[in-house]
């Protein structure tokens, strides 16, 4: 399990959550045969991929300060983040299933940054957890619409 006191901590565990997303996306799904089943893990995979590539952007583009601080006292009483540093596993291959636990882990993602921009100790740091906030808000936003979209079909 991932030690998570710092912003740049948080950050790096929500990299590191899409990026498992994908890969588990990517090799445990190969689905014959149901073609709208592939196609919906195919873009699960790929949404979770950029979303891996935004966030070590917004790593690298953040000030060092902000990354640095310390936030151990508001991350011991965050149940969202006990549910990420321990991710269940995906057991169905069931589309809608997957779906409803990719959209649950962006759930405890936006929870979590939320809490924490609540209670950030400086306006840089809680600016920062507000737009990781914001971006993981409008990204299960845009998956959900998506997947809706995509079941239509």
């Amino acid at each position: 399990m991932m030690s998570v006191e710092t912003v740049f901590d948080v950050m790096e565990l929500t990299r590191k959550v899409h990026h498992q997303l994908a890969r588990d996306l990517d090799t445990r799904f190969t689905v014959e045969g149901q073609e709208r089943v592939r196609m919906l893990l195919a873009y699960l995979s790929d949404h979770e991929q950029k979303l891996e590539w935004v966030i070590e952007k917004a790593e690298k583009d953040a000030s060092q300060a902000a990354l640095n601080t310390w936030l151990t006292d508001y991350l011991n009483t965050s149940p969202s983040l006990q549910h990420l540093t321990n991710p269940q596993s995906f057991e169905s291959d069931d589309a809608d299933v997957v779906v409803t636990r990719v959209l649950d882990l962006h759930e405890h993602l936006i929870a979590l940054y939320q809490y924490l921009a609540d209670k950030a100790p400086t306006p840089a740091v809680s600016e920062l957890l507000g737009s990781m906030t914001d971006l993981e808000r409008h990204e299960a936003m845009r998956m959900a619409r998506d997947v809706g979209r995509m079941s239509d079909l």
